[in-house]
């Protein structure tokens, strides 16, 4: 095969990989997951392009800001359109299924001697399509708009960077590793789990590295892309440090870590069946129990899995893949002890899906090498596209089941384009401090935080001025004298509080002057027009 035509096949992979991943990926992008904590990176991003705020960091103390730059920067380009930040992040996982597929090209030539060039253009299309139809990816990782969901894309680059540099010889490629996973522990602390085995793997492949001129620039470029961060733990003495402990108080409920052995072997445990479930593809919870990690499919999944770790650790540079899974597993069951639901707490485990496709290409790519036959070629063939084409089923039973739970975005969205259409210049609104009464940590199927983050994050986006009150009969009565008159958002909550009094009474009416009922429990909130 002429050079002429690899590179027109290559290209013509990528662009198929690329639009197959688009494909799966723009559907929905707006409606689902529904807002939780991505909406409080959006509004930072809003207060830096509107020149309001320069922060060191992102809402969590340990997260670096750079990704909400960048979401600013697209406000000021675009206008300030709230689903923008998903946007750019499913443009990142479009990136990262390109990377996964061609660090597993990389590999697979390597393996062969670049020899059997078309083989290894059919590895990387394999794991580049795995991971584009990986329902996890598809649903946290390309439409969550918070830097976490990002991680991925730049744990695989820098992997991939140190393997060409250790591997090829490619020097400089370990500057762009450092940027890599610079930026990668910027939009999370957790990508760092990673590093131990990076390290295992150049101290037995590549020992020269830690002497290296190139080892110390990536060193320096990660320390320059968190640079906000080192800046605001200077400022603060280690003020990140702080802010992840309180967080993982929060999550275990005051327990910041395991309290026995037998705690974190269970732990342990749950971290490896969810990555075997999210592996699978579906993203529903599941308990942990016999019959769950027995499950046929999740045990093919890991079988590959595991198969095509083996078969890499076996090769040159391969084995950089199965040293860099255990730390972050270990590391987990340490750290998280609460949250073990896919969507979205499996975004812990994401930066090891594109190492899972990878080795799955791998599975593949050994058996087409011994196919003979056409017969076997064509078994070949199915096994790659139920692989790759059978979690597509867990996506469309997710975005179901979703759409069952309220409230949804499209609602949010059309409360506030209703308030826009009704509200005249000199009316406030004012939302129900009730309506964040339900914590979104509560994982219930109707959860108010949702709501009160969601309109909270849409109407800053659309300049609409709003303020946060604790709503009763005397605040209504004193509303109700004071000008100008308001909209209000009324939490279902609150109506029950309210029971003993009609909406009339109350001064509420439809934003369109009607009469009006209370918003009933099913509601969560209901619009209304405050008037004397």
């Amino acid at each position: 095969m002429g050079v002429r035509s690899t590179r027109l096949g290559e290209a013509l992979a990528v662009t198929s990989v690329a639009a197959f991943a688009m494909a799966v990926r723009l559907p929905a992008y707006r409606d689902f997951p529904r807002f939780r904590d991505e909406t409080s990176q959006g509004l930072q991003a809003l207060s830096i392009a509107r020149g309001q705020s320069l922060p060191l960091t992102a809402a969590d103390p340990y997260v670096s800001p750079l990704f909400n730059y960048c979401f600013a920067m697209f406000f000021k380009l675009f206008g300030e359109d709230p689903f923008l930040p998903r946007l750019a992040v499913l443009a990142c996982g479009i990136l990262t299924v390109l990377v996964t597929g061609l660090f597993a090209r990389d590999l697979i030539t390597s393996q062969q001697g670049g020899t059997h060039a078309g083989k290894s253009l059919v590895a990387g299309v394999v794991a580049a399509g795995v991971l584009a139809a990986n329902p996890l990816h598809v649903v946290v990782n390309s439409h969550v708009g918070w830097s976490h969901a990002a991680t991925p894309l730049f744990t695989t680059l820098g992997l991939w960077m140190l393997w060409r540099a250790v591997e090829l010889g490619t020097k400089p490629a370990l500057a762009m590793a450092g940027v890599a996973f610079g930026v990668a522990c910027g939009t999370h602390p957790t990508a760092a789990l990673l590093l131990p085995g990076a390290a295992v793997y150049l101290a037995r492949r590549a020992p020269w590295v830690f002497l290296s001129a190139w080892a110390w620039l990536a060193v320096a470029l990660a320390s320059l892309v968190n640079a906000p961060l080192v800046v605001y733990n200077l400022q603060t003495r280690l003020g990140s440090f702080g802010g992840a402990r309180r967080v993982l108080s929060e999550y275990g409920h005051g327990r910041i870590a395991p309290g026995d052995l037998a705690s974190y072997i269970r732990n342990v445990g749950r971290q490896l069946l969810m990555l075997q479930q999210i592996i699978a593809g579906p993203l529903e919870l599941r308990l942990p129990s016999p019959d769950a990690a027995l499950d046929p499919l999740f045990l093919v999944y890991a079988g590959f899995a595991v198969v095509g770790l083996i078969i890499l650790s076996r090769r040159p540079g391969g084995v950089l893949l199965l040293l860099c899974a255990p730390p972050l597993i270990l590391g987990l069951a340490y750290l998280n002890t609460s949250k073990f639901e896919p969507v979205p707490d499996g975004r812990y485990l994401s930066p090891l899906l594109p190492l899972a496709a990878i080795a799955l290409a791998a599975v593949i790519s050994t058996i087409e090498e011994n196919a003979v036959g056409r017969l076997r070629m064509t078994a070949c063939l199915t096994v790659a596209g139920l692989l790759i084409f059978q979690p597509l089923l867990y996506v469309g039973s997710y975005y179901s089941r979703a759409a069952r739970e309220t409230p949804t975005n499209q609602r949010l969205v059309s409360a506030v384009q209703e308030i826009l259409a009704s509200r005249q210049q000199s009316e406030q609104v004012l939302i129900d401090s009730r309506l964040n009464t339900v914590t979104t940590r509560s994982r219930g199927a109707d959860e108010e935080g949702a709501a009160f983050r969601g309109l909270r994050y849409l109407l800053t986006a659309a300049n609409v001025p709003f303020e946060v009150i604790e709503i009763d009969p005397a605040t209504m009565q004193s509303l109700r004298a004071s000008s100008p008159r308001s909209l209000v958002i009324l939490s279902s909550v609150s109506s029950a509080w309210l029971h003993q009094a009609t909406p009339t009474q109350l001064g509420l009416r439809g934003l369109d002057h009607r009469p009006a009922e209370l918003p009933p429990p099913a509601a969560l909130f209901g619009l209304f027009r405050l008037e004397a």
